[in-house]
């Protein structure tokens, strides 16, 4: 189970399993945490118990560690052979994809490069780099006609002997 849906149960105060078949729940409290911690982006629904379940496993969420139950060798080969869209429909998968559409949904699901942005519009240490940098840049460009001389003219030989 993710650590991430452990600690957002706990802040919802839900039960672990209440909160994992709640698609609501976990597109909030993922939106809650992505606002909270100002992180770059938050993996929605990544759970590995998740595919086990769909395979026939069985997960008792009221325990830790969860335990998973292996489904006999019949049930394995009959849930190996159903047609991708009956397991979507199996297990807590139906749940995952609701959650991911509903956080898919949200508007604080922004790129990078906006959030970055939205950063740089407020930070004046940021401009003053941009400044420098922009400053360095023109004087770069425009070094031949600030300089008086071509460097390359330079006759070292006859400098030195004064």
């Amino acid at each position: 189970m993710p650590l991430i849906f452990t600690l957002a149960a706990k802040l919802e105060d839900v039960p672990l399993s209440n909160f994992v078949v709640n698609p609501t729940k976990i597109a909030n409290s993922l939106a809650a945490i992505y606002q909270r911690l100002r992180l770059d982006g938050v993996t929605c629904y990544y759970d590995l118990f998740l595919v086990a379940e769909a395979l026939g496993c069985q997960l008792d969420l009221s325990t830790s560690p969860l335990p998973l139950e292996r489904p006999t060798r019949e049930t394995a080969l009959k849930m190996l052979q159903q047609p991708p869209g009956d397991v979507k429909q199996l297990g807590r998968l139906p749940v995952a994809l609701e959650a991911s559409a509903a956080a898919g949904e949200r508007p604080w699901n922004t790129t990078a490069m906006s959030r970055a942005t939205q950063r740089l519009r407020h930070d004046s240490r940021a401009w003053v780099g941009i400044a420098v940098v922009a400053t360095l840049l023109v004087m770069a460009i425009a070094a031949p006609i600030l300089a008086g001389h071509d460097p390359l003219a330079i006759d070292l030989v006859r400098s030195l002997e004064g």
